[in-house]
């Protein structure tokens, strides 16, 4: 669908205001506002790690001297919301922004590791969704593997799973 400039101007004049965006006045250049940041830090806090977590993730950062990611899965993807990296005694968690923090979930150890320790409900559900008989039996063995190790691994990349009450 072809949208005209005079449509175009329209809808970001409108978006303008209703606060979501912002017009510069000398160079004519619309960018997003605040607001849609507010959005998307109220959509994506209730898939947040909680406090103790947080703690946990940092430890575990400090330990292994490599950051450590927290991913959620989303349907089929896995989405990489934070990142953390243990600084000697302290430790730094930030948002993934403007990184890919989005992929098919057996496309990466984080969506196996996440798979792996789902309901079985919910891992069957997914692996219904593979290409053949063959792939889901090699996924099958991959997940069962990563269950009985307690991680997933891809050359150098850990992913680890932690566990709250006995649930992802």
């Amino acid at each position: 669908m072809k949208v005209g400039r005079q449509a175009t101007v329209r809808l970001l004049d409108s978006m303008v205001l209703e606060g979501i965006a912002r017009k510069d006045e000398l160079t004519k250049r619309y960018r997003l506002s605040l607001k849609t940041y507010e959005w998307g830090s109220r959509a994506v806090a209730p898939y947040l790690p909680p406090f103790y977590l947080r703690q946990e993730l940092a430890n575990l950062a400090r330990e292994v001297r490599h950051p450590v990611f927290y991913c959620i899965l989303d349907a089929s993807d896995v989405v990489t919301l934070e990142r953390t990296d243990g600084l000697g005694d302290g430790s730094v968690t930030v948002p993934n922004s403007g990184r890919v923090a989005r992929t098919y979930w057996s496309q990466s150890p984080w969506g196996k590791a996440l798979v792996a320790f789902a309901p079985p409900e919910a891992r069957e559900a997914l692996l219904a969704q593979s290409k053949s008989a063959d792939e889901v039996h090699e996924l099958t063995a991959e997940l069962e593997s990563i269950r009985r190790q307690g991680y997933a691994e891809h050359q150098t990349t850990v992913a680890d799973v932690v566990e709250r009450r006995g649930q992802l």
